[in-house]
């Protein structure tokens, strides 16, 4: 008797847990969206898309992919993307529940094969890594670790827009005077300022009006005794520099700087975020290497989900045969006990990378 009145019991719960179950209600989809919504890749390389639903709990979590040009990419049912062929298109994933939709833009890219090295690139494939942001954090930062393992690159700051007075006159950064001194047998990382759109000044700066303080510039840092990378108007998408005014603006640096000889500067074309980058890309003739900033704003997860827009980076520098170069890569808004491991495990991707 107790046998079956147990049993009973039982029996009771899971009917009772079964009926709560199937009273749940459902959670439709109100909006969906792909992280990854601009995507770079070579041809042959493959990327795992991901999805994210509006709710985050959402009761039907399924979506079907569609290529706007199957011939340059696929997409499985899974989400994996593929690069088939050079050129640009669009993907879309659509909610089966709601039919809620979302887009990525996508470029594809060959290499350049062969590829020369360019200046000052390691010939041995090493990667060099660096610091700063000023002499004195470096100076700390060198006094606290191993002979064996400091910095090779200084990253300092400088150009028109930090140093140029409102008479028009410009003095080179008393940092980047000092660098050449206190850190000998490095090289010098420059972020050169331009002036930004919204003041008209970087106009004038691409119509030749400030010549005499570039030539000033170019004159002092060709006499320097170091190799310098220079980083013409870094971050140009986040400073929100007119496209054509920029190309035009860096430009003008360069070709003043040639002018002079200048053999000791590498130019360095610098960006921190995804973007359509053709319109602000100067030439393969203007630029030896290509730059991105990591301010942790891209993604701080191990899945490497946002180190993606890095490797989009590389892939873009690879069809224009140059080398890549992290200009600054740092954190602010997560403690860097927390960022750090992801930070090892980037450096692991990237050391792994082709």
């Amino acid at each position: 008797m107790c046998f079956w009145r147990t049993l009973l019991k039982k029996l009771s719960i899971v009917l009772m847990a079964l009926l709560v179950f199937s009273c749940a209600p459902t959670k439709s989809v109100k909006g969906i969206s792909i992280p990854q919504y601009s995507i770079g890749q070579l041809v042959g390389k493959t990327l795992q898309l991901d999805v994210q639903f509006t709710p985050s709990s959402a009761s039907n979590k399924q979506v079907s992919w569609s290529v706007a040009d199957p011939q340059i990419a696929s997409v499985s049912s899974s989400g994996l993307f593929t690069a088939l062929k050079a050129g640009k298109t669009t993907i879309t994933a659509t909610s089966l529940d709601g039919a809620k939709t979302a887009t990525a833009k996508v470029s594809v890219w060959v290499p350049m094969l062969p590829r020369k090295l360019q200046k000052f690139e390691p010939a041995d494939g090493r990667i060099y890594s660096g610091a700063g942001q000023n002499s004195a954090d470096v100076v700390l930062m060198d006094q606290a670790m191993h002979p064996d393992r400091r910095p090779l690159i200084i990253n300092m700051y400088d150009g028109m827009l930090f140093n140029l007075h409102k008479d028009g006159h410009y003095e080179v950064d008393t940092h980047v005077a000092y660098q050449s001194n206190m850190f000998p047998g490095s090289i010098l990382e420059v972020g050169y300022a331009l002036p930004k759109s919204q003041d008209a000044w970087l106009e004038r700066f691409g119509n030749g009006d400030f010549d005499g303080e570039i030539l000033k510039a170019a004159r002092y840092y060709g006499a320097m005794n170091v190799k310098i990378l220079f980083r013409i108007g870094w971050e140009f998408e986040a400073n929100v520099y007119d496209p054509a005014g920029y190309v035009k603006a860096y430009k003008r640096v360069v070709d003043i700087f040639r002018s002079q000889n200048v053999e000791n500067v590498a130019y360095v074309w610098n960006c921190s975020a995804p973007a359509e980058y053709d319109d602000w890309y100067p030439g393969d003739d203007y630029v030896d290497w290509f730059a991105y900033d990591d301010l942790n704003s891209i993604g701080h997860d191990k899945s490497f989900q946002g180190y993606t827009q890095f490797f989009d980076w590389a892939g873009y520098a690879a069809a224009h045969g140059k080398p890549v170069m992290i200009g600054e890569q740092s954190t602010w808004d997560i403690p860097f006990d927390k960022w750090l491991p992801t930070l090892q495990n980037f450096w692991s991707k990237l050391r792994d990378s082709p």
